[in-house]
This record gives C-alpha cells, sequence and structure tokens, in this order.
C-alpha cells in the first residue's frame, strides 16, 4: 500500500520530522500545514513530499539519510493566499 510521506520541519524545532498523508494529498515544498505530534498539534512547513510503498525499505532509507523520526499524520492544509490591494490602491493614489 503505498503512502504520502512529508517531511516537514515542525514550529520551534530544527530536526525534521515525516509525517504521512492521505495519498494525492498534493502537497509542495513550502506548503504550510498542521501536524500531530505528541506535545498536540503542532504548525509545521513541509520539505519535501514522497509517495513510497508503506512495506518497502525505502522508508528507513528516507529516515536514515535524513535523520527524521517517524511521528504521526498530517491533519490540514494551511492555504495562504495573497490579498489583493489593487482595488485599494487605485482609489487612494489619486
Amino acid at each position: 500500500m503505498y503512502k504520502d510521506y512529508e517531511l516537514c520541519k515542525v514550529e520551534n524545532s530544527e530536526k525534521p520530522y515525516l509525517f504521512y498523508a492521505p495519498r494525492y494529498t498534493y502537497l509542495e515544498q513550502g506548503d504550510m500545514v498542521i501536524v500531530e505530534t505528541k506535545d498536540g498539534e503542532k504548525k509545521a512547513e513541509v520539505l519535501q513530499s514522497i509517495t513510497l510503498d508503506e512495506s518497502s525499505k525505502e522508508v528507513d532509507f528516507i529516515v536514515r539519510c535524513t535523520g527524521a523520526t517517524i511521528i504521526k499524520k498530517v491533519l490540514k492544509t494551511i492555504r495562504f493566499k495573497e490579498l489583493d490591494y489593487s482595488e485599494y490602491e487605485e482609489e487612494h493614489h489619486e
């Protein structure tokens, strides 16, 4: 069975952690997510998204190479939308 794994930097931590997410989540580097940790929900930045067969040795290889720890799962994505001030700026520049 394949899973999406997300290598993330959790807020206030320097160590990378590997979380799992549902297939076809389509997370990308730089996306912000809420993850489940032993200390509760935390904000994290996706460093790399990887789809692997969870029974393969590749997961262990990723963990060894990155020094990451497999924690739990990605709970939510945080989508930032840039605000459009063009109309406001036109009104106030006259």
